[in-house]
């Protein structure tokens, strides 16, 4: 599971398989649209089997205002993941 000592701006994949962005500071990320406080080893557990990785971090800050609106995996990161893989 990651830790993040300092804010850091991400986008995860919820339960549904949406990408959304937000903040992810020490084991939570605080979602961009409504505020709500995801607690990592949450998402990790409930992420599709066919995501990898739940959570990406950006390198630096980002204009992500349609990552915050959810949805598609997002166009600022190279490789969507394959739905036939399964994480483990």
């Amino acid at each position: 599971m990651p830790y993040f000592e300092t804010p850091t701006q991400v986008v995860w994949c919820d339960h549904e398989g949406y990408w959304e962005g937000g903040i992810a500071y020490h084991d939570y990320v605080i979602c961009g649209c409504c505020g709500g406080v995801n607690d990592i080893e949450t998402i990790y557990e409930e992420a599709p089997e066919w995501v990898k990785c739940p959570i990406h971090a950006y390198s630096t800050w980002e204009n992500i205002s349609d990552e915050i609106q959810g949805g598609e995996y997002p166009e600022t990161f190279d490789e969507e993941p394959n739905e036939e893989e399964v994480d483990g």
